[in-house]
């Protein structure tokens, strides 16, 4: 059976409450890779369906790749689910247009809570520790 896909813009009120989700929205865009800008970008959503829904996740990575570069000449997207919902994140430079952007996670409560539970460490202890890390990282550079 051949694999199916269906690629649909999401509209900016869809778009925007996704993005009010501070866990869907922890990984986020960061950096222009063209001018360096580092706010200011506007991303754009869409929602992925797929037949049948059990298809390996890198071949259709891969294909969704071809596809967003061929039909909306985005060099750049990352890829996320939530409520078993695939959805494809892109974001652009408002100074350049740019769609070369750097994404980086958001290291707030949410993802410090999440973290907790999976490790059974206290997120006070989490956060102390990447704080540490995060100074030794500074003092190096």
């Amino acid at each position: 059976m051949d694999n199916k896909f269906w690629v649909k813009a999401l509209s900016d009120k869809k778009t925007l409450s996704l993005l009010e989700d501070k866990k869907f929205s922890s990984f986020h865009p960061v950096k222009c890779n063209k001018c360096g800008n580092t706010t200011d970008f506007q991303q754009q959503l869409f929602r992925v369906d797929t037949e049948p829904k059990n298809i390996d996740e890198d071949e259709k990575q891969n294909f969704l790749r071809y596809h967003m570069k061929q039909r909306h000449d985005l060099d750049s997207i990352f890829f996320k689910i939530k409520n078993n919902i695939s959805y494809i994140d892109t974001a652009f430079c408002k100074k350049c247009n740019s769609n070369m952007i750097t994404y980086d996670i958001k290291l707030g409560d949410e993802v410090y809570e999440e973290l907790s539970k999976y490790l059974n460490i206290p997120k006070d202890e989490i956060q102390n520790d990447m704080r540490k890390i995060q100074d030794s990282l500074q003092q190096n550079n």
